[in-house]
């Protein structure tokens, strides 16, 4: 696979991975599925993609105040009370997180293997 290709298929997921987190989040009243989605796919993203996927892995988080954006936009109102827009950003934190412990992982495993 060409590096092109491989940049466009990175891109791709991530944003499918940003979308989703984003949609649970706005059609979810309890955080916990968010953080799941934000979770899972911020680790495997860190974890599978070499260069950069650290980076990949946090932009998930940033579909959440991106979903909200759009909702604000829109005049929909979230399922929960938010008291600020800045509020949905909070959702960075388990992002990066999941996204170094994924880096970590792929740094492990590549020094167990040799």
């Amino acid at each position: 696979m060409s590096r092109a290709a491989s940049v466009a298929l990175v891109a791709a997921i991530t944003v499918l991975c940003a979308a989703s987190a984003g949609w649970v989040d706005t059609h979810s009243v309890e955080v916990q599925p968010t953080v799941l989605v934000i979770g899972v796919s911020a680790f495997l993203l860190a974890a599978c993609v070499r260069d950069a996927g650290w980076m990949a892995g946090i932009l998930v988080g940033l579909g959440v105040p991106l979903a909200h954006a759009l909702n604000r936009a829109a005049g929909v109102t979230p399922p929960y009370p938010m008291h600020s827009y800045w509020e949905s950003f909070v959702a960075l934190i388990p992002a990066a997180v999941a996204a170094a412990i994924g880096v970590a992982a792929r740094v492990t495993v590549r020094a167990v293997r040799g």
